[in-house]
């Protein structure tokens, strides 16, 4: 199999599984979210920390940076969401909205609004930046876990525990769908930059193909993995797609033809236990895990 990416850095300065990373202040840099209550930004270009780095009350799991207002949001252990201001270094907002954790963020910076996806089943859209609640729209009784937008179909893809996969109309934010995906349940969504199609993951291992031609019928579903699938993401030019699992292990696709690539695991310099998010940063790509590590993925 040919080798595509190698790791150029691997960063362990978390003291505690990462759970979320997300894009930084800078073209080079990453911010990164762990159980460890602190979040880090990381020089992807260097291996070496940026001068930024902020302590909240709780365990991490998901982040977002709005660049446009200068605000790193932060979905807390017990569902609490805390606004940061990283330019004036303060905490803006301390919300308790959800019962349970925050597992997701979204941000539209069309209509000014930031979704967030709790552990409690609770969807809860906000408006930016004076962080108004609009909406609290009840959708599972499981966890929310990943959130997806297509700005072609107009609609929010949201992965759920109970094993259903949620469309939401963008403008309404009324249930357009109901997709039953995987009965163990549904950890992650993607839409397909280029085909009319929306891929899902579950904790059945399977990565599943589904059809927005035909009725969202059901046009591939690969054993991707050995266990829960927790990340999809496509690069920056289309051409790859990646998967990152609870198994440990990250798989690179052709996106068009979904043959498997790569296979990343701990004997090509990977993680030793699970992968918790994906992203890419040009044509790196960023993996973080339960191991406390931050690798970033050189291609060749």
């Amino acid at each position: 199999m040919e080798v595509l990416f190698r790791p150029k850095h691997t960063i362990v300065s978390h003291t505690a599984a990462v759970y979320s990373v997300c894009a930084g202040r800078h073209s080079h840099s990453i911010f990164s979210a762990s159980g460890d209550k602190f979040i880090a930004e990381w020089n992807v270009d260097t291996g070496q920390q940026e001068p930024l780095a902020v302590r909240l009350t709780q365990p991490v799991f998901a982040i977002t940076h709005i660049e446009e207002e200068g605000l790193l949001v932060a979905g807390g252990a017990n569902g609490t969401i805390e606004v940061i201001d990283i330019v004036h270094k303060k905490e803006l907002h301390n919300f308790s909205l959800h019962s349970k954790g925050v597992y997701d963020f979204y941000f539209d910076a069309a209509g000014e609004q930031l979704m967030a996806l709790g552990g409690d089943g609770v969807l809860s859209v906000w408006s930016i930046p004076d962080f108004r609640l609009l909406h609290k729209i009840q959708l599972s009784n499981g966890k929310l876990r990943q959130i997806a937008f297509s700005e072609q179909y107009g609609l929010y893809a949201i992965a759920s525990a109970d094993g259903n996969v949620y469309l939401l109309n963008h403008d309404s934010m009324h249930i357009q769908r109901v997709i039953a995906a995987h009965h163990l349940g549904a950890t992650s969504v993607a839409w397909h930059p280029t085909k009319p199609v929306l891929l899902s993951g579950g904790r059945d291992a399977l990565l599943k193909v589904w059809n927005m031609t035909a009725d969202y019928d059901l046009l591939m579903e690969l054993p991707a993995h050995n266990y829960a699938i927790y990340s999809i993401v496509f690069n920056e030019s289309n051409t790859h797609l990646a998967t990152g699992s609870r198994d440990k292990t990250i798989k690179v696709w052709n996106s068009v033809t979904m043959d498997v690539l790569q296979r990343l695991d701990i004997k090509t310099g990977g993680h030793s236990h699970s992968v918790n998010k994906l992203i890419w940063k040009g044509d790196a790509l960023i993996s973080v895990g339960d191991d406390r590590k931050i690798i970033v993925w050189e291609k060749q």
